[in-house]
């Protein structure tokens, strides 16, 4: 028995949108492009479940060449509301990026209270 993997809505629409920009090319070719194995392409074409990094690969690619990325922070929102409503829609995906942007807003706040301490302790001196 063969276990069929079930492909997010984040990830669908990261691959379309790749495909639709990239055009008609060979695994191979679009292997080079992105640097990923041609072989986890047909994986993840076929419903693997993607990995942060190949994500921000595919990202970068559509952002060099002037194509909107897909807005994960509404897409996990969305993905969250309709899970709430029983879809249950797979966002593994969607989790990682939503703590990298978790993440990244502590270490923006992190930076700001250093900036902000170390002004009072400029004033202070």
């Amino acid at each position: 028995m063969t276990k069929k993997a079930k492909i997010t809505e984040l990830q669908k629409k990261t691959m379309d949108n790749f495909l639709q920009v990239a055009g008609e090319m060979t695994l191979s070719e679009y292997g080079e492009l992105l640097g990923i194995e041609r072989t986890r392409l047909f994986r993840l074409l076929h419903g693997a479940e993607m990995k942060m990094w190949e994500f921000e690969k595919i990202q970068i690619y559509l952002d060099e060449n002037g194509q909107n990325s897909v807005n994960w922070e509404n897409e996990i929102k969305k993905s969250h509301q309709k899970k709430a409503l029983g879809a249950g829609v797979g966002i593994d995906l969607g989790i990682q990026w939503e703590r990298n942007i978790r993440l990244r807003d502590l270490v923006q706040e992190s930076e700001s209270l250093k900036s902000t301490s170390e002004s009072l302790e400029a004033l202070s001196a």
